[in-house]
């Protein structure tokens, strides 16, 4: 076994192992092997991008088309229970854009247990992808980070209930 190991003055091969996913590598294999993924992962996705584009197109327009037929906005189902980002977000926004949320909720929610769709004269004016959750989200999660690497605390509760 010591046979195998490098001597502790050759400064160019690590002497120790690195354990990464369940496996013993030294750092040089995994520099080569991480090289050789970031190459094939690079290759692989400039491939595959022109399907990403149009599924992607094709995915957007069908969440559009769902979001619509509720009379909902995207950011209506981010879940405040499941996110507290979320939960401080909606804190954060003034009550009239809350209470519009609100009132898309339970608008979706009864026309949902109704089986039917909105008018098409209300559908005509939905804006399902005009994002007023987002950058205050975003916002939040950026002060996250920012408390993070300052090592600081949060000023509310992250738990989960």
């Amino acid at each position: 076994n010591s046979a195998l190991r490098p001597s502790s003055d050759d400064a160019s091969v690590p002497t120790r192992a690195a354990n990464q996913g369940g496996r013993t590598t030294t750092g040089i294999a995994t520099t080569r092997v991480s090289q050789g993924q970031a190459t094939m992962s690079k290759i692989f996705g400039a491939l595959m991008e022109p399907f990403h584009r149009v599924v992607g197109s094709w995915y957007r327009k069908q969440v559009q088309k769902e979001l619509v037929k509720y009379g909902l906005r995207y950011d209506d189902l981010l879940d405040p229970k499941m996110n507290l980002d979320v939960k401080e977000a909606l804190n954060r926004l003034p009550q009239r854009e809350v209470d519009l949320r609100n009132q898309r909720i339970k608008r979706a929610i009864d026309i949902s247990q109704k089986h039917t769709e909105l008018p098409d004269e209300l559908k005509k004016l939905q804006t399902p992808f005009n994002f007023y959750l987002k950058p205050v989200v975003e916002k939040i999660e950026a002060e996250n980070a920012e408390r993070a690497e300052l090592g600081t605390g949060k000023p509310y509760d992250r738990q989960i209930p």
